[in-house]
């Protein structure tokens, strides 16, 4: 998931849903709503309009657009663009990218502002799926409603669900991305609170990335969360830059920072304070007056340069892919003490945050990915260099169109984004001897040459070991003298 513009999402429904009992659907830009909203033709102009026809099990269809007008006071002081407060699933057609809820914070104040508008609220079970929440904050100054939380999203419990959704450049007093909840598959960054959890409060996050989050006191990530998965990277704060509290459980901790205010004090923990940590990597922090990466808690199973080699921790450098570069690349080496180090007993999950099996040896590994092999990991390494997405969402996409999705591109050694390299036949011609096979190739791949009579039969292997060329490669079937039909097909060894 690094070596690419952080702030991208995969869109991928991580959840099962089921068959809702009624559809209602929203599109900005109808002219013609109509109650009660059962078809695109009569679709609402307002994600709220359409949640308030709806009825239990219900879905909620919401096409493209940015969705900033309109609120509801319901759950505290702090207005609400929407209101989940029934059992539906709220759902985007087109995911993050491309359909927004956006709060509002009078310009030149974030994140404080007495004109605030939350993004989201949810209650009694309701999902939100595929959305980017931005600029929502809570009307929070030193004096006034301090305590209202979540200025992305708030959760009336951890029974509602936040998926595939991307969380930014929100604020509120704790929880500024988000309060509560059960956050599936989300981005959560750029997000600033004045106490705690600049990313997130009290919530259960599960295959989530925590990125560039901020508070003026404890826990510039998580405070008091259940992690796991999860990628919890550049927090600041001055008390547990990472993480605070909870339970963090095959995560990877890094490049956190615990600043000293001299009005403030702090700069302590830059990675985790206080938590239960489990299969975890927590490397690379920083903190201006004790403990770079870890103060109170418990770690068990954990890669982290201070901690003692006990309950089967270790402390040698878990040698990621990239760690130099930003957002950086936190897969594991082939050569990484993290494989195979963790413990069996904590891999509750099966897969890990790329969405690839959890546990692959004889024992899980340490930190969020899961090291798949010799031959996955070359592959992994080619995605992170294409800037694509390292997730399985990407294994089947074909960004360029050339009708090879990204792993055949990886195979054939071509561009992933561009449609004039792909592996395909560019001719075939009758040259004595035989028939004259030419394709469309790059060097350091080797193919095979396939032929058949009848393309209801199987092919056989003409050829093989043929070395590619920059550009073309040709292969003679001198074989090939009789009449035909011959039909061929190109294959990478």
């Amino acid at each position: 998931m690094k070596s690419r513009t952080y702030l991208v999402f995969a869109w991928c429904f991580a959840l099962a849903f089921s068959s809702p009992a009624s559809t209602r659907y929203v599109d900005i830009n109808n002219p013609s709503p109509a109650a009660p909203y059962t078809n695109w033709l009569t679709a609402a102009g307002n994600i709220q309009d359409a949640i308030d026809a709806s009825g239990p099990g219900d879905l909620v269809l919401v096409t493209n657009g940015i969705y900033k007008t309109g609120s509801r006071t319901i759950v505290d002081d702090t207005p609400c663009r929407v209101v989940v407060d029934k059992p539906v699933t709220v759902r985007s057609v087109n995911g993050p990218d491309v359909t927004i809820i956006e709060g509002f914070s009078l310009p030149g104040s974030f994140p404080w502002s007495l004109d605030s508008v939350r993004c989201v609220y949810l209650t009694n079970h309701a999902q939100l799926v595929g959305f980017t929440l931005t600029n929502g904050s809570v009307p929070a100054t030193a004096y006034v409603n301090i305590s209202d939380p979540g200025g992305g999203v708030y959760c009336a419990s951890n029974s509602e669900i936040v998926s595939n959704c991307v969380i930014i450049n929100c604020a509120a007093y704790v929880g500024a991305g988000a309060q509560g909840g059960t956050i599936v598959h989300c981005l959560i960054t750029n997000c600033l609170g004045h106490f705690g959890g600049g990313g997130a409060c009290s919530a259960n996050l599960d295959h989530c990335e925590v990125i560039w989050n901020t508070t003026h006191n404890v826990a510039g990530g998580l405070y008091y969360c259940q992690a796991t998965n999860c990628n919890i990277t550049y927090n600041l704060s001055l008390n547990g830059g990472g993480a605070f509290a909870g339970t963090i459980s095959h995560c990877t901790v890094y490049g956190n920072y615990a600043a000293f205010d001299p009005y403030g004090g702090g700069g302590y923990a830059g990675g985790v304070n206080n938590a239960d940590v489990k299969d975890s990597i927590i490397y690379y922090n920083a903190a201006d007056t004790g403990g770079n990466n870890v103060a109170l808690g418990t770690f068990t199973n954990c890669c982290c340069p201070d901690l003692g080699v006990s309950d089967g921790n270790i402390t040698n450098n878990p040698l990621f892919m990239d760690s130099q570069g930003f957002p950086g690349n936190f897969h594991l080496r082939t050569n990484s003490p993290c494989i195979n180090a963790g413990n069996n007993a904590f891999a509750q999950e099966p897969t890990d945050l790329d969405g690839r099996p959890r546990i692959v040896g004889a024992k899980t590994d340490i930190g969020a990915y899961e090291f798949q092999g010799v031959n996955t990991n070359g592959y992994l390494v080619w995605l992170g260099d294409h800037h694509l997405l390292t997730d399985k969402s990407s294994d089947l996409a074909d960004p360029d169109a050339d009708g090879l999705n990204n792993w055949q591109e990886w195979r054939t050694g071509t561009d992933p984004g561009s449609a004039l390299s792909a592996l395909k036949v560019l001719s075939v011609n009758r040259s004595a001897p035989g028939i004259n096979v030419s394709w469309q190739s790059v060097t350091n791949i080797s193919y095979y040459l396939q032929r058949s009579t009848n393309l209801n039969a199987s092919f056989s292997s003409i050829q093989s070991n043929i070395v590619g060329q920059a550009g073309i490669t040709s292969s003679q079937d001198s074989a090939a003298t009789g009449l035909g039909p011959y039909y061929y097909r190109v294959g990478v060894q």
